[in-house]
């Protein structure tokens, strides 16, 4: 998700915050609040201990503290580098009614799926596939 933009109604987590966005009067809002669960995982381990059978997230590993409470057990998974843009979505030209780029805020329909206009005019959309899978052979 990009710095500045918000899709409303959704929810997110961006480091250790859980983020909502919202609209109020027609602008948008963006609310955050520290993961109290994530925060403190993080706290126990900066303190150089943890407490015993306790689960832990490292990237997209996760980990078990021992009986020894310093002593951490985590799984080895090769994580993908960590980018600025953690969402990955298709770009695909859709020309507005007016011809104008895509005004921030604004939401439209494409076949089932919804798009949602960000603040440098592009659009992020779901990814449903609108095959109807329903029709028999």
């Amino acid at each position: 998700m990009f710095e500045n933009d918000c899709v409303v109604g959704s929810v997110y987590m961006r480091d250790c915050r859980i983020c909502y966005c919202y609209t109020i009067d027609g602008i948008v809002h963006q609310i955050c609040h520290a993961n109290a669960e994530c925060a403190s995982n993080k706290n126990e381990l900066e303190m150089g201990y943890c407490i015993p059978m306790r689960k832990y997230k490292r990237d997209c590993n996760t980990c078990k503290c021992l009986a020894d409470g310093k002593t951490l057990k985590c799984t080895s998974l090769a994580c993908p580098a960590r980018s600025s843009n953690p969402v990955s979505v298709d770009i695909v030209p859709v020309q507005m009614l007016n011809g104008d780029h895509c005004p921030k805020g604004y939401s439209y329909k494409l076949d089932c799926n919804t798009c949602f206009c960000l603040s440098n005019g592009n659009a992020i959309c779901t990814t449903t596939n609108c095959s109807d899978d329903n029709e028999e052979s």
